[in-house]
């Protein structure tokens, strides 16, 4: 979780409790945001910095996600249009160069 963590900052906690709120069990939810992080992460470089929700949304594998977590994929799906907009909202001023420069120093 150390991209993710990067993007996020403190944020992380935030949107665990929220992913509870949304129907996720505390397990589920600190399993889910690494994992689905991650797939936002690596959609958004696969678009080459397209920040457009719904793009990257189409661009990942909800089921796939589901199934190795065990969890339902409307949750899931759910779980995924809860955190892609404060992940995509840390793009900040800096646009979509600032972050791809953030994942690109972790590799």
């Amino acid at each position: 979780m150390d991209i993710l963590q990067s993007i996020l900052g403190d944020k992380a906690g935030e949107m665990i409790s929220g992913l509870v709120g949304k129907g996720f069990s505390q397990e589920q939810a600190e399993k889910f945001l690494p994992e689905a992080g991650s797939s936002i992460v690596s959609a958004f470089e696969n678009s080459g910095g397209n920040s457009d929700a719904d793009s990257i949304l189409g661009n990942i594998d909800l089921s796939a996600i589901a199934s190795k977590l065990g969890i339902d994929s409307n949750l899931v799906d759910q779980g995924m249009k809860f955190i892609l907009p404060t992940i995509l909202g840390q793009l900040g001023g800096s646009g979509a160069g600032g972050l791809l420069g953030k994942i690109k120093s972790f590799f």
